[in-house]
């Protein structure tokens, strides 16, 4: 709790957003509801924004009516952003966990690249998702991927390095229609996609 006040109050004012990951851990949820709505009190003000992770279905409730978004990613289509439902059930509080659970690359470098202030190059299509450890997942279907790619007219494709071994089974012509790079952590594949 020592932290959580530290940030709230020496950050204040200095114009920084801030992002904070599952700030619930270790802590009880009655023991950090007073930090929570000083947090909540000091957005606009004192911070332009907070962003923060969380899993815990009342932390959820208590922040996500008003502004929380729900980031869903089906096996093969981008990430989309969607409203929180209006109360998060203990079922679907656990749907929510796993959805919750791993975000897509592409999501991650489109918020970084939007902070800063920076463009992603032209007919690049990012793939491979990030769990909340930072870990890249695997992707198993990495040759049906290039192949989409090249269909829908990118002219680069950055995977996740895991891939590279799958990549023997693309085709001659596939594989001279675009430009597949790898990267090794969400860092890597940020500065790759940058326009330079």
């Amino acid at each position: 709790m020592i932290v959580l006040y530290s940030l709230l109050l020496g950050l204040q004012d200095m114009g920084h957003t801030v992002f904070i990951d599952e700030p619930e851990n270790y802590v009880s949820l009655p023991e950090i509801q007073p930090w929570l709505m000083e947090l909540n009190d000091a957005c606009g003000d004192g911070f332009p924004q907070a962003v923060l992770i969380s899993h815990h279905p009342e932390l959820i409730d208590y922040f996500g009516p008003e502004s929380g978004k729900w980031l869903e990613r089906d096996p093969l289509g981008p990430t989309r952003i969607k409203k929180l439902p209006e109360k998060i059930e203990k079922g679907l509080g656990n749907h929510l966990t796993a959805q919750l659970a791993k975000l897509g690359v592409a999501a991650i470098i489109a918020l970084c690249t939007a902070l800063l202030k920076k463009s992603i190059r032209g007919g690049l299509i990012i793939v491979g998702e990030i769990n909340l450890g930072g870990s890249i997942e695997e992707i198993h279907n990495s040759v049906t991927m290039a192949e989409i790619a090249v269909e829908k007219g990118a002219t680069a494709l950055l995977m996740p390095i895991t891939c590279r071994r799958q990549l023997f089974d693309l085709s001659d012509d596939m594989a001279t229609k675009v430009d597949i790079q790898f990267y090794s952590d969400a860092q890597d594949a940020l500065l790759k996609s940058i326009l330079e």
